[in-house]
């Protein structure tokens, strides 16, 4: 018998402000990150990211790039996915997320460590 206790790992993906380090603060960026930018997960659970912007003229869309999701799924400003059994314990996973056109950052590409 195989007890599982798989939990979910929430992401938040926000926008960020990015101000010129100088007195006049109008040429500020802004760009989309993960929060937090690395997730440790295990074998099983949910991974939960809620987009906090409630543009209907964008979609989600994850990168799947090393195959450790399965599960997709994206509605609205939400989308899922779920960790495969065969993911390798301590290994670091990359993954990409869009919103939109926009890509969310996490310091670099955000990702998921399998404990």
């Amino acid at each position: 018998m195989v007890v599982t206790n798989s939990q979910e790992r929430p992401v938040a993906v926000v926008k960020r402000y990015t101000f010129p380090n100088t007195l006049n603060q109008d040429g500020a960026t802004t760009n989309w990150v993960a929060d937090p930018p690395r997730v440790s997960a295990s074998r099983g659970d949910t991974v939960r990211w809620t987009v906090d912007d409630t543009s209907l003229n964008r979609q989600i869309e994850i990168r799947n790039v090393h195959g450790v999701f399965t599960n997709i799924t994206c509605q609205g400003n939400v989308a899922t996915a779920t960790i495969k059994d065969d993911a390798v314990v301590g290994r670091h996973y990359v993954y990409r997320f869009f919103w939109g056109p926009d890509e969310a950052e996490g310091s670099s590409a955000p990702g998921v460590i399998i404990e």
